[in-house]
């Protein structure tokens, strides 16, 4: 027995040999993942097609490194008053930006759209275009699905069901 953190930890070194050989490792090293997928969503219906049909949006996963950065470029540290020196995250704008990001198509940083809603802020952009009520949050929520927030895993689904 050892000790982890204040609790008994009972180590059975052969059993955990055991196990590990019963399952593949190689299933798991760099370069065996799959390329995240594209998936589209009608996230308006006031864009249409030659057809007058809904366009759909275009989203795919961006890389957990670069939403790190992202999570990084939205934190600043509060130079002045009471709270000087905390941080301070602005999760709205980070959640617009992993939506830019996010979305293939339409590009939101794309000169000519950029042009033709008057900014140079892909957010801005993104605001303008989506400019009816529930629009803008349902392309929002849309990109953090896509990219793995607020969404269940299968497995732990079917855990769920199989309990009710």
């Amino acid at each position: 027995m050892t000790e982890d953190q204040g609790y008994k930890v009972s180590v059975d070194v052969e059993t955990r040999e055991e196990e590990t050989d019963l399952y593949d490792m190689s299933f798991f090293l760099s370069g065996n993942e799959a390329k995240a997928p594209k998936e589209k969503a009608i996230i308006t219906r006031r864009f249409k097609d030659q057809n007058g049909e809904p366009i759909p949006f275009v989203f795919q996963a961006i890389s957990t490194e670069r939403i790190e950065d992202l999570q990084k470029f939205h934190t600043k540290t509060i130079t002045k008053g009471k709270r000087r020196g905390q941080k301070d995250f602005d999760n709205e704008r980070f959640s617009a930006a992993i939506a830019v990001e996010s979305t293939i198509y339409p590009k939101f940083s794309d000169a000519k759209i950029l042009k033709s809603y008057g900014t140079q802020d892909a957010i801005t952009a993104a605001k303008k275009m989506l400019s009816i009520g529930g629009e803008y949050s349902n392309w929002i929520d849309r990109a953090m699905l896509v990219n793995g927030y607020g969404e269940e895993s299968e497995d732990v689904q079917d855990e769920e069901a199989a309990k009710n």
